[in-house]
């Protein structure tokens, strides 16, 4: 029975008062592309390649970002599993 509650009952399972059915997205929102955008099979190759492309330029710093980061989880794992003791 949705609906029928006293305003200062609380009761967690209850339906909701207020009306929350989700809102008609607007028409025309910035930067949505109507149907998708659809580009050849051949162009995720080419994708990766750009993308070891941008490797190539800086290794050095793309290899310690990596680093910095398998680093810093393992410090996090370590402090997660030394809690459990």
């Amino acid at each position: 029975m949705k609906g029928n509650r006293e305003p200062g009952e609380s009761n967690p399972y209850a339906a909701p008062l207020a009306n929350v059915a989700q809102p008609a997205p607007e028409v025309g929102i910035a930067g949505l592309i109507e149907g998708g955008r659809r580009v050849a099979a051949g162009r995720g190759v080419s994708w990766i390649a750009e993308g070891f492309g941008l490797f190539k330029r800086s290794p050095g710093m793309w290899i310690a970002t990596m680093l910095v980061f398998v680093i810093g989880t393992m410090i996090f794992a370590l402090i997660r599993l030394s809690a459990w003791r």
